[in-house]
């Protein structure tokens, strides 16, 4: 018969206990628990004090590894690592070299403005991210090199920039079209060198980020041109097409028919854009044409007469009667002749004109034999009113202060205008004045008779200094005579 529960054949035995040790240490599992806590506990305390120690040691320093353009600054405070970082951007220049000219200029000079605290932050930051100071020292312990931060003053750096790219080697120059007396040629076109102004911004820019003392070497490129010579041909047989439009300009029974070197210059050219495949495209030249039809108004025009008028102490008289003239629109021929070589259309048309107006020439003649007039003397500071030949009216007047600037015009004149009641002010003149006068007549422009209330005396010497502004003051009952006995067109004669 089977045993019931049989005992296995490889049952582990109970552990058995030694009542010396349990009481000492306990019992076995719970005893690597213990010593696992007190292990855990004992690197738990190494690493809370080194947190602490390196934390304390590199607290407002920079971790070791940290370079700032090729200088160390690990284990600098910040104020040491920007005096250090001063020091080598004040002695630092830029080396270059273009086009052979050696340049070796303060960073300033090109446009560069170092931005220390944006450096002196980047550098203070790096290994900063992370959890543990001994964490953030093995990240930069194998060496970060950062680059200067920097700023740009943009008109100093294209100011030198253009200084040094302008005149430095020599553009592509594009294929052309020529014609002469009507054949159409291809000018060839002609490879450049040229400088780009990206090229000495990048070299600024690098020298300028690493303070690298090395020396930068710009040289012109080759540059070919955009448009060849065989990109010319559709061009050429555009400029046969337009040449060969027949015109024809008809003018009273005239014909003008324009020979093949006159139309040379009716053909200009715009270059294909961009974004087209490079060549040219032949259009009319409307500045060409009107070369053209200057020309061609010198066999047209007609220059109008002008009239003349003579026009004696006021009186006027016709002595030529004025005739139009005649001139060519150019302007509207050069526009119908364009748009006929645009469409590729012959063109027989009769010359626009228009009219020219002519204008009238005026001979003014002031003649002391008229039979009344007014004589000034400035020396003698005298008036004499004559009729007939003969002085019907006398007085003292005082004239423009000669002495301070202001002399009273000379010559034969008559009176323009006679006003009333009326205000003479020097603002239009530049003169600081205004006056109320009860009688103006003007003579020549501003220069007139008026009587000046505000004077007591006339006559004698006084009128040099203390004269008027140019014009002839009068007693008030001379300027009243004046007004009613002399007509507009009367004579007045000045003379010293």
């Amino acid at each position: 018969m089977r045993r019931k529960n049989p005992a296995p054949l490889f049952a582990n035995p109970e552990p058995k206990s030694v009542p010396g040790l349990e009481a000492a240490f306990g019992r076995p599992q719970s005893r690597w628990i213990q010593l696992a806590w007190l292990v855990g506990g004992a690197l738990f305390f190494v690493v809370v004090a080194a947190q602490l120690a390196l934390s304390s040691w590199y607290a407002g320093k920079i971790y070791p590894g940290v370079k700032v353009a090729g200088l160390e600054v690990g284990g600098l405070t910040r104020s040491q690592a920007r005096q250090a970082l001063a020091n080598k951007v004040d002695g630092y220049r830029v080396n270059l070299v273009i086009a052979g000219q050696p340049y070796k200029l303060p960073p300033a000079d090109v446009g560069v403005q170092y931005d220390l605290n944006t450096t002196l932050d980047d550098a203070f930051l790096q290994g900063r991210d992370q959890p543990l100071t001994a964490l953030g020292l093995a990240q930069t312990f194998n060496g970060r090199d950062l680059k200067l931060a920097f700023g740009t003053d943009a008109v100093v750096q294209k100011a030198f920039i253009d200084k040094v790219v302008v005149g430095t080697g020599q553009p592509a120059i594009d294929a052309a079209i020529t014609i002469e007396n009507g054949v159409p040629k291809v000018q060839p076109d002609k490879p450049g060198q040229s400088l780009s102004a990206d090229q000495v911004e990048a070299a600024i820019q690098h020298q300028a980020q690493n303070l690298d003392a090395k020396t930068e070497v710009l040289t012109a490129q080759t540059q070919q041109a955009r448009i060849r010579s065989n990109h010319l041909q559709p061009a050429i047989e555009q400029t046969k097409q337009l040449l060969a439009v027949p015109v024809v300009v008809t003018y009273q029974g005239r014909q003008f028919r324009p020979t093949p070197a006159q139309m040379s210059s009716w053909v200009t050219y715009d270059k294909s854009a961009a974004d087209q495949p490079p060549g040219l495209l032949a259009k009319p030249n409307r500045d060409g044409i009107i070369s053209y039809l200057q020309s061609l108004s010198k066999q047209i025009n007609v220059d109008p007469v002008n009239r003349k008028v003579r026009v004696e102490n006021g009186q006027s008289s016709e002595e030529r009667a004025g005739q139009e003239g005649t001139q060519l629109d150019q302007d509207s021929l050069a526009n119908q002749i364009a748009a006929t070589l645009g469409a590729r259309q012959p063109l027989t048309v009769e010359a626009p004109t228009k009219k020219v107006a002519f204008q009238t020439e005026y001979n003014r003649v002031v003649t002391l034999d008229y039979g009344r007039y007014i004589e000034i003397n400035l020396s003698r500071q005298h008036l004499w009113v004559y009729q007939d030949k003969q002085v019907v009216y006398e007085s003292p007047v005082t004239s423009g202060a000669a002495g301070a600037g202001y002399p009273t015009v000379t010559g034969l004149f008559s009176i323009q205008a006679k006003q009333t009641n009326r205000n003479l002010n020097g603002y239009a003149i530049g003169y600081n004045y205004n006056v109320f006068v009860q009688y103006w007549m003007p003579f020549s422009g501003n220069y007139g008779l008026h009587d000046a209330s505000w004077r007591s005396n006339f006559g004698g010497s006084d009128y040099y200094y203390g004269g008027s502004h140019g014009c002839v003051n009068l007693p008030l009952a001379t300027a009243a005579f004046l007004y009613g006995w002399a007509d507009v067109g009367t004579p007045v004669w000045v003379h010293k």
